[in-house]
Formats: C-alpha cells, structure tokens, sequence
C-alpha cells in the first residue's frame, strides 16, 4: 500500500504522531511519502516540501505552490492520502481529491472548542472554513473521544477514534536520573514541559513559584515558544526555577524519570496531551487541567490530579497537597495503564484498518 501523508504540524502533538506512525507503518510494509510546507524530522519517509509563504494563517502556512502538491499525486499514484489537520490549505482540495477517485483520510489533531482566545481562532476556522471540507474526506480519525465529540456536535459523523501514543523504546523509566542530571536525591522536582505560550497555563505556574509554600520545591522548565524570554527572566529572578530550553527526547526521559511530578495547567481544551502520557510511560504522575481530553487519560487521585481551575493558588495548593500522597505508586499505575493502551504498534494496525476501509 502506498501513502502520500499530507502534515505540516508545528505543535509538538501533532508532529510527534506523524514521525511515530510512520515509522510503524514503514514495519508493516507500508509505504509512506509525505508532503509538506516544512521539513520534518521523518528520516525513514520521502519528504517534499512545497514553496510557502513565511507568515502565519492562523497557525500553519499558506502554500503557494498547490500545482506542487497535485503533480506529486499524479506521478506517485498513492494508494490512500492522509492529510493531517490542520496542513495549511490543502484541506479546501479534498472535493477535488475525492473527485478524481482517490480516497482521503483525515486526522484530527485539534480540538474546535472551547473560551479562551486560542480556542475561538480554531472553533472559527473549524465552523466557518473547514467544516464543510473535511467533511468530504472517506474517514476522520480523531485523536480523543473529545474531539470526535464536538467534530459530532458540528453535523461531522465519518469519525474514528484512533488516540495518540508513545514509543517504549524512548519514554520508559531509568534508574539514577538525578545522579547523571546533577539533581539532588532529597530534591522536591517539578516538571513542565511543552510549548512556552500563554495557554499553556506556564505563566499562572511560574507565578505559583513566586509563593512562600514552593520555596522548597525546584521548577524545571523543558520547552520552546514565544515565551521563552519570559521563563529566562523568571529563571534569573527566582532560585526555585531552572531554564532547560528544548531537549532531546533521550534527555527529556531523564527528566521525567528525575521529577516527582509533571504539571500540565493548559488553559485550552487539548484534543489529547502528549507530555501527560510521556510523563507516564516514565513512571512520574501529572497534574493536569482538567480540559479537553485530558481527563480521557488521567485518572484524578490514581494515576495523576486534575484542576478544575487554573491560577498560581490553585496549581501551588494542588502541588503541595499532592506531596501527601504516594506518589511513587501513582506513578507505578499510570506506567502499567499507558503501556497497556497508548502504543505507537496499536496506532498503526488500526490506522491500516481505516486506510483499507477507505480504499474499499
């Protein structure tokens, strides 16, 4: 079977789903090309990469060079297209896809809800743009039961819930990470990782380190964004918080093996949570906002916690009191509940299962 995936994913989610699924469908014979705006970390995968315009569109590129795309259809003759969502404005071709007889499946990689300015732009784009193109594909696989939910709400029904997974051979626990990260044993760590951008909640977090009850605890934050130099000042200004900056993924399971717990305080509603599953796959429970689909994965008092608000008082008490607790077992639990359900051989057999029913 060939497969000509369509992504131009710049949220860490989204990207790390396309490089994994790859790589398991390139096992099982499948043969995968990609096309897209920017280059991918994908070695295993021929990449094309097309002109484009280097100034946003909500939050991709615009191609300015569409004939590209439909040349490399016609020469390469896939089997199935799998357009990631969003991947620019190639969506608003899938009629013309669909019309010359080729079957187009589609992931959802996003949530279309939701109040926060960030979650307007995407239920905007969702409702006004794209709706009533990708409602054209063969199948959409969502990536939680909370997307499929609102793609369900918005009159979109061709869905299959296909969630996001994690490789064991890259998150899994290690013994003595402190040790080779120069961490103290006795060290209360505190892990953010993600995406250094204001619905991210990393602001209401930092500010919860500013409070007299987290002197003893040390904030790690491992990450990338436009609030970058913001978490550098804070880092200077306040003892209790270490500036990582982005990491290789081999570093960052040290750093989750090394933390007592990973807090996640999104202010969205994300369609799934690649770090909370990271985290647990390492053995280190998250607290989490309880947004989205987030609590599709965390268990609240077994595997992690979950905040029903998010501000520098509530992440601070939450953080405290989860001290209280056993954590290593938590952690023990969440490990056991992600190996068993999130993994990346998983993903691709049932992705295979929807790529058939689409060629049928």
């Amino acid at each position: 079977m060939n497969v000509l995936m369509v992504s131009d994913l710049v949220f860490h989610g989204g990207s790390v789903h396309v490089r994994f699924l790859s790589k398991e469908l390139a096992k099982r014979h499948i043969n995968v090309e990609h096309f897209s705006y920017t280059r991918t970390e994908n070695s295993e995968s021929n990449i094309h990469t097309a002109l484009s315009l280097p100034v946003p569109f909500l939050f991709y590129k615009i191609c300015l060079n569409k004939h590209s795309f439909f040349r490399l259809v016609k020469n390469k003759k896939p089997d199935v297209i799998h357009m990631h969502h969003c991947a620019g404005n190639l969506e608003l071709s899938i009629r013309k896809l669909r019309s010359s007889g080729l079957p187009v499946v589609g992931t959802v990689h996003i949530s279309p809800s939701g109040d926060s300015p960030f979650d307007r732009a995407i239920m905007m784009y969702f409702s006004k743009v794209l709706r009533k193109h990708i409602k054209e594909s063969n199948a959409l696989i969502c990536v939680s039961r909370y997307v499929e939910s609102r793609l369900n709400s918005m009159g979109i029904h061709n869905t299959t819930v296909i969630p996001n997974a994690i490789d064991r051979n890259v998150f899994h626990r290690t013994e003595r990470p402190r040790k080779r990260l120069g961490i103290k044993k006795d060290a209360k760590v505190i892990l953010f990782v993600g995406r250094l951008s204001p619905e991210k909640g990393i602001i209401e977090l930092m500010k919860a380190f500013k409070k007299p009850s987290m002197r003893n605890n040390t904030l790690y934050i491992i990450g990338s964004g436009p609030l970058k130099w913001l978490c550098k000042l804070y880092s200077l200004k306040h003892k209790n918080i270490v500036f990582v900056g982005r990491v290789e993924e081999n570093l960052l399971r040290e750093y989750y093996s090394a933390a007592d717990l990973t807090v996640a305080p999104s202010k969205w509603n994300e369609a799934f949570g690649m770090v909370i599953i990271e985290s647990m796959a390492c053995g280190t429970p998250v607290l989490s906002s309880a947004k989205g689909a987030i609590p599709e994965i965390v268990s609240d008092g077994r595997t992690g916690f979950l905040l029903k608000r998010i501000t520098p008082d509530s992440i601070a008490n939450a953080i405290e009191t989860s001290f209280s607790h056993d954590l290593k077992r938590m952690g023990n639990s969440g490990m056991k509940y992600v190996n068993s359900r999130f993994l990346w051989e998983h993903v691709a057999e049932k992705t295979i299962e929807v790529y058939r029913r689409a060629i049928e």
